[in-house]
């Protein structure tokens, strides 16, 4: 479940690992990858829909975070 969530979100999102905007992806890789912590990698993907406020993007990329984290999670 987690190689599922992570390849949809870079497919959605690109590969790149720079930039704020992927402080999350980087802390995925670096640091709950190696340790196996897959709650971590679910809390770290929801966590990044800070990159999208409801209010200048609505909800729909918030809940598609939501939900992968969720997927994770569920599957536990």
């Amino acid at each position: 479940p987690v190689q599922d969530v992570l390849v949809s979100n870079c497919y959605n999102r690109g590969t790149s690992m720079t930039g704020d905007k992927r402080a999350e992806f980087r802390e995925i890789r670096d640091v709950h990858l190696p340790a196996k912590n897959w709650l971590a990698v679910a809390d770290a993907i929801e966590r990044s829909k800070r990159h999208w406020p409801p209010e200048r993007f609505g909800r729909g990329l918030a809940l598609r975070r939501e939900d992968e984290a969720g997927f994770i999670r569920a599957r536990l």
